[in-house]
């Protein structure tokens, strides 16, 4: 496996030739979620106000693994259904899909709504292969999981202010986890657009 940093995007990418099992595992939070900082964040290390940005081109037919601030992105190899043909929408998210080859661009906005819970959009739009398991995950800290009864990493459409929805009520597989140790929340995911992170 190899480390490399994008100094330019503020994106880490650990990536690796290595195939993945086509099967879908369990899931399990990623390996590095919790150590990685991003370089282009003020002296206040508790400072997201305002817009940060990534862009980041990936080869889908390898594993990546993508940083964006404290959200982490864990892609299997060949997980991304070709951008193409392979629809989008609730009625297509478990259909099967032939993956996508070519290099693709992600672009990655993060941004702080008016409560102060922090939100994460990813673009282009796009599904992903329901036999991989791709795991969406976002460092929140041990004090902040101990003063909530429950984390919940809901679905929001891009530009959509106001409709968030956690996935889970429709399928169990997207119910949030956590990982008190590390002090991270994550579940898989099987498209996106837009997630927010928000605690009851």
């Amino acid at each position: 496996m190899r480390l490399r940093p994008l100094a330019l995007t503020g994106v880490l990418i650990a990536s690796s030739a290595c195939s993945d099992a086509t099967a879908p595992t369990n899931q399990a939070a990623p390996a590095h979620v919790a150590a990685y900082k991003d370089t282009q964040r003020g002296q206040n290390d508790d400072d997201w106000s305002g817009q940060t940005s990534f862009q980041v081109t990936i080869d889908p037919r390898e594993r990546n693994e993508l940083h964006f601030g404290q959200y982490t992105l864990s892609l299997p190899s060949d997980a991304v259904c070709r951008l193409d043909k392979s629809g989008y929408g609730i009625t297509s998210f478990d259909e099967p899909c032939k993956p996508e080859k070519d290099p693709i661009t992600i672009r990655a906005t993060l941004r702080v709504d008016d409560q102060g819970r922090q939100r994460i959009e990813l673009q282009p739009q796009m599904r992903f292969n329901p036999t991989s398991t791709v795991v969406l995950s976002m460092y929140v800290g041990q004090d902040a999981l101990r003063s909530a009864e429950s984390w919940r990493i809901l679905f929001c459409p891009v530009g959509d202010q106001q409709g968030c929805v956690d996935e889970s009520q429709f399928d169990e597989s997207l119910t949030t986890r956590i990982d008190f140790r590390r002090g991270i929340i994550y579940r898989r995911i099987k498209h996106f657009s837009g997630y927010l992170a928000a605690e009851s």
